[in-house]
């Protein structure tokens, strides 16, 4: 009677350890999934980071090309061409001439 009690109790003992190896791996499981979901969170931040990123550098292209337009608009109208403009800039600005040459224009 002895043996087949320690047989028993030997089978509980493996079964308990079974039972809480088996919840620490449905645990790990779940925290898995719980980290691919933070990621997915994270991946949908960064594209919408992106998204906005991408929009503002945008409106500023669309609005440096205004301006451009509007600087050749002016150069046009006060009878200047853009091959005189370019030609006489090589030739004779710096930098510093070139930033002051544009502000005076607008």
């Amino acid at each position: 009677m002895n043996t087949s009690h320690s047989k028993a109790d030997s089978e509980r003992e493996e079964a308990c350890l079974l039972l809480n190896f088996m919840r620490g791996q449905h645990q790990v499981c779940q925290l898995e999934q719980n980290v691919i979901c933070v990621q997915i969170a994270e991946n949908t931040v960064l594209s919408e980071l992106h998204q906005f990123c991408t929009s503002r550098a945008q409106r500023k292209l669309d609005i440096t090309e205004y301006d451009l337009g509007c600087l050749c608009n002016a150069i046009c109208k006060n009878g200047i061409s853009m091959a005189d403009l370019l030609s006489t800039r090589k030739q004779h600005c710096t930098m510093s001439d070139n930033d002051s040459i544009i502000a005076g224009m607008y």
